[in-house]
């Protein structure tokens, strides 16, 4: 009788401290700022929630979080300060050449022209010293690059209606800030840097002429209402977002939460990847284009080649930002310039526009 009260002890001890264990486990609730809108399908809902949720599964509900979107913990230029202070746990960013201040290689991936087609995106992304030189650009403001996270083409989409790219100088233009401003500024137009809920409101009182803006922003953000035009080609496509996490709470983390983490990310890239190629541009893009009845503006083989030029002197103009921006530029031009071709992608968005029906 002894032996067996002695074993039902030794097999209840066992178990409670299995128990505890599970139950003591450490868990995390995370603030996730995000500089889109509530509304934003590309950047925040399927950008940056469906992520935290994949996070969340993956770590078996260790990691929670609660949603910040609209910038509404920190924008763009206060992200670093808060990062180093703790008032985010995590970014997702759109602009990330917002923070040239702290680091301007932070912003290669919002490079008109860089990024053209998804063979160079993944490659980019998978590419070891690109995201050593990213990831020891985050770390100056307690940054840790948690991973990519790719979204529709960005292109510019206006309310005036241009004929040659010569006509950008007639424009105002509202942008994300960084390289996309300074593109626009070397085709002549005037440049307003906005953030996305105020754009809507300035194309309407006429304070300016058009956006660099992704298709699915024309519904999530309704500025399908106040555009006539998309230019084509894009500036890049697919415009690859960033998520960041604070490097001393990544640090925190045990091995098996890391591994979970990047098992989302990995995942997540994927996800967004087969809704931009297989949904969105399929099937609503050419609803969005036809609802609001805006025009393909399809430049001459002169202005493509006068648009190729001013891809090849942002490359130049982001290199001369710092070594590290040198350096990424170097990189690009080596391994990755080879699967490029305006021409080809020019070709591939007439077929695709051709196909849906839009003008």
């Amino acid at each position: 009788m002894r032996r067996k009260m002695f074993i039902m002890l030794v097999i209840v001890t066992i178990i409670t401290f299995c128990l505890s264990g599970v139950v003591g486990a450490k868990e995390w609730n995370l603030k996730v700022n995000h500089i889109g809108g509530a509304t934003d399908r590309a950047g925040v809902i399927l950008g940056s929630w469906y992520l935290m949720d994949r996070i969340e599964m993956e770590t078996k509900g260790r990691i929670k979080y609660k949603k910040f979107p609209g910038s509404q913990l920190a924008r763009p230029p206060e992200v670093p300060l808060a990062l180093q202070k703790g008032v985010i746990d995590i970014h997702g960013t759109g602009g990330l050449s917002f923070y040239t201040g702290i680091a301007p290689e932070i912003g290669f991936n919002m490079v008109p022209g860089i990024i053209d087609n998804w063979e160079v995106a993944d490659r980019i992304f998978k590419h070891p010293e690109i995201i050593g030189i990213i990831e020891r650009a985050w770390n100056k403001a307690n940054g840790h690059w948690l991973g990519s996270n790719p979204s529709p083409g960005q292109t510019y989409y206006l309310n005036k209606e241009i004929k040659t790219i010569d006509d950008f100088k007639k424009l105002k233009l509202g942008s994300s800030g960084g390289m996309f401003d300074k593109f626009s500024s070397l085709l002549g137009a005037a440049v307003i840097t906005l953030p996305p809920a105020e754009r809507y409101t300035a194309m309407q009182n006429k304070t300016i002429d058009g956006i660099t803006a992704m298709v699915s922003g024309l519904e999530d953000y309704k500025w399908g209402e106040v555009i006539k035009y998309a230019v084509m080609p894009h500036l890049i496509d697919p415009n690859v977002m960033g998520v960041v996490i604070r490097k001393d709470l990544w640090d925190e983390f045990p091995e098996d939460i890391k591994e979970a983490v990047d098992r989302a990310v990995q995942w997540h890239w994927l996800f967004m990847k087969d809704w931009v190629t297989n949904y969105l541009y399929k099937f609503e893009e050419p609803v969005i284009y036809k609802k609001y009845g805006i025009k393909v503006v399809n430049l001459s083989s002169t202005d493509r080649a006068k648009y190729r030029n001013a891809f090849e002197e942002m490359e130049n103009v982001f290199a001369q930002q710092s070594p590290e921006c040198k350096q990424l530029v170097e990189i690009y031009r080596k391994e990755f310039k080879k699967y490029k071709n305006v021409d080809e992608v020019i070709k591939d968005e007439k077929s695709r526009y051709k196909e849906y029906g839009i003008k």
